[in-house]
């Protein structure tokens, strides 16, 4: 999924959102290397904190983060959001206009950031509603980023996992947190540049159970968010 340091370009691959102007200049060539950016909720912390993770900070460029618990896809007049607005609205954005500044000044400094590692909408499983309306905000958000981050961004959306433990004891939650794992793995097939990562899939070949996958409610336990990340990241 990701380029590391001293590889080879990546192959040609289509333009998503909104795409470069037909006789625009081009970029200039993308410098090699790993330079990495985890956002979303509260689930990027525990992967931000393991060894997998302090070993890349080290040996490349440096890991950011930018999270938020219970952050939203939507408009949140209360907090600061991801919404990937097209009215200018200055109430909303936020942490998306973040993520934007981050990318730009490593574009800058001649080390753009290769990966966008996105772990995202637990919280959005509380309301119907918000289930409802996610596979639409976050294909807006993902165009929003494929314009920002330009060729060579690869993203990797950690997909909601169906075995936290309301998943499996609450019905309605379950079939909630089916609907958004739906929308992430459709909109990961329609787009190159996006790639799925299922902790359920990396819990059966690691043969970590249920139970063991998870320090609360919704938050992955630390051996686990080891092996997420080894998962995501390049060896």
């Amino acid at each position: 999924w990701w380029r590391s340091r001293g590889s080879a370009p990546p192959a040609p691959r289509r333009e998503v959102g909104v795409g470069r102007p037909a006789g625009a200049p081009a970029r200039p060539p993308r410098v090699p290397g790993v330079t990495l950016l985890l956002a979303g909720q509260s689930n990027v912390p525990p992967l931000l904190r393991t060894a997998r993770l302090g070993r890349l900070d080290a040996r490349l460029e440096p890991v950011a983060a930018i999270s938020l618990g219970a952050s939203r896809l939507a408009p949140d007049p209360a907090r600061p959001d991801w919404h990937a607005s097209a009215d200018g609205d200055p109430d909303a954005g936020e942490l998306l206009a973040e993520l934007r500044a981050t990318l730009a000044a490593a574009e800058a400094r001649g080390a753009p950031v290769e990966g966008v590692l996105w772990a995202h909408g637990e919280a959005a499983r509380r309301d119907p509603g918000r289930t409802a309306a996610y596979a639409e905000h976050l294909a807006a958000f993902l165009d929003a980023l494929a314009a920002a981050g330009g060729e060579g961004l690869s993203v990797v959306v950690v997909a909601l996992s169906e075995r936290s433990p309301r998943a499996r004891g609450d019905p309605a939650f379950a079939a909630r947190t089916e609907a958004i794992r739906d929308a992430q793995q459709r909109l990961a097939a329609e787009r190159a540049e996006v790639h799925l990562l299922d902790p359920d899939a990396v819990a059966d070949r690691r043969g970590v159970a249920p139970r063991e996958m998870f320090a609360d409610a919704a938050h992955f336990a630390p051996a686990f968010a080891e092996a997420l990340a080894d998962a995501a990241l390049p060896a």
